[in-house]
C-alpha cells in the first residue's frame, strides 16, 4: 500500500526572520558563496508538504545554463537563486533581542461589540513579545 504524504505541521510563517542553525555554513569552515557569511533571512515561501522553506539569502546555489540566443549575450550564463532549505534547520529570530528564540503561543481576551472573545497569537519566548501571523 502507498504512503500518502502529510503536511508538515511549524510554527514559522512567511515573512519570519530566521537564522540557520544547522547545516552548509554555519561552522564557518567551508569556504564558499556569500551566503554563508550572514546565515539570516527572511521566509519567502514554505512546501509543508516536503517540510522545506525558501529563504532570501539562504543556501543560494547556481544554475548553469547554455547560451541559447548567440547574438543575445543575457540567454545563458549563471543564474543564482535560492535553494529550499529544511524547516529543522531553521529558527526565529527574536524582533527585542536580535537572538534566536523558540515560538510558543498565548491566548489572548478581548471584547468585540459586547462580546468576549479570544484569539491565538504567536510568542516568541525569549522576550514574551507577540508575533504577526504571518501567512501559512
Amino acid at each position: 500500500m502507498a504512503q500518502v504524504a502529510k503536511k508538515i505541521k511549524t510554527k514559522l510563517r512567511v515573512g519570519d526572520l530566521v537564522q540557520r542553525i544547522a547545516g552548509r555554513g554555519t561552522s564557518g569552515k567551508r569556504r564558499g558563496a556569500a551566503e554563508d557569511r550572514q546565515p539570516r533571512g527572511k521566509i519567502v515561501s514554505i512546501d509543508f508538504m516536503s517540510g522545506r522553506a525558501v529563504v532570501s539569502g539562504l543556501n543560494t546555489v547556481y544554475r548553469h545554463k547554455k547560451r541559447t540566443d548567440k547574438n543575445d549575450p543575457n540567454s545563458g550564463g549563471r543564474i543564482e537563486k535560492e535553494a529550499p532549505i529544511h524547516l529543522s534547520n531553521l529558527m526565529l529570530v527574536d524582533p527585542t533581542k536580535d537572538e534566536i528564540t523558540r515560538i510558543g503561543a498565548k491566548t489572548i481576551e478581548f471584547t468585540d461589540q459586547g462580546k468576549a472573545k479570544s484569539r491565538r497569537v504567536r510568542v516568541a519566548k525569549l522576550s514574551g513579545t507577540e508575533l504577526p501571523g504571518g501567512k501559512r
